[in-house]
């Protein structure tokens, strides 16, 4: 795999809490009246000033396993994906938006365009690669902007592609579409299989220690059931490529993850 350095974890425990909170939509009072807390010690929590007791109690009134949340502040996956596979990062927030680009022979297909094409081009012109397809997870503009430079290319986009749909797309290769609605609507997750280990391009549904914010409690619950029901069910060594953040794998975010 050729990447950049690992980026940092797209989220601290205090915008873990924040999501938590609007995905179950909560204010800082009701949160305090539903974990019988003192307000002071919510907005501590959301400053990031909390002990870990009173945090504790906050993990468990929003419903998120209370020794992630904790234990969040020092948690980095560990990793050795398949060398086929290139993490590409662009310019978005303190930890950019991936993009991730499979080799398969002399070709590659994409996965989501990150904010700029820049990055992208150097990487196939260095590894002399044809590119053949794009995946784009969904249509948020952090994973859609360099999509103008390869007008040529064919591209997927999640709402022509259905749940459960199989295609080989490379000698060996095959790619499951996956539900991931919630954070956006459509969204789309790919399973690919066939390297030496099954790799989910998964977008902003999962990132290593969190989750991508949902519109609304609606979409955040849906966004909850898709996870359980999509991708925390894939074998737990399955690599996770998420669409911000490092790379991990089910069975690192089914221990380390508050919202699982």
């Amino acid at each position: 795999m050729t990447s950049p350095p690992t980026p940092p974890l797209e989220d601290d425990p205090c915008d873990v809490i924040l999501k938590a909170m609007n995905g179950h939509g909560l204010t800082p009072q009701s949160l305090a009246t539903q974990c019988n807390l003192p307000l002071n010690l919510i907005h501590q929590a959301l400053d990031g000033t909390i002990p870990s007791e009173p945090l504790q109690a906050i993990a468990q009134a929003l419903h998120l396993l209370p020794s992630a949340l904790v234990g969040l502040a020092t948690y980095l996956p560990t990793t050795n994906p398949p060398q086929e596979l290139s993490q590409i990062i662009t310019p978005f927030g303190h930890a950019g938006v991936n993009s991730f680009i499979i080799r398969h022979g002399a070709s590659a297909t994409l996965f989501d365009a990150g904010t700029e094409a820049a990055p992208i081009l150097a990487h196939l012109e260095q590894e002399a690669l044809i590119l053949s397809a794009i995946y784009i997870t969904h249509r948020h503009h952090d994973h859609i902007g360099g999509l103008t430079a390869f007008p040529k290319t064919p591209t997927y986009f999640a709402e022509n592609l259905p749940h459960g749909e199989v295609k080989s797309f490379a000698e060996g290769l095959t790619l499951t579409t996956l539900e991931t609605s919630g954070h956006f609507t459509p969204s789309r997750g790919y399973l690919i299989q066939g390297l030496s280990l099954d790799i989910c391009i998964c977008g902003d549904i999962l990132f290593a220690g969190s989750m991508g914010k949902a519109p609304s409690p609606k979409h955040f619950q849906q966004s909850l059931r898709h996870l359980q029901e999509n991708i925390m069910t894939l074998p737990a060594d399955t690599l996770i490529c998420p669409g911000h953040g490092p790379i991990t794998t089910v069975a690192q975010e089914a221990k380390n993850n508050p919202f699982l």
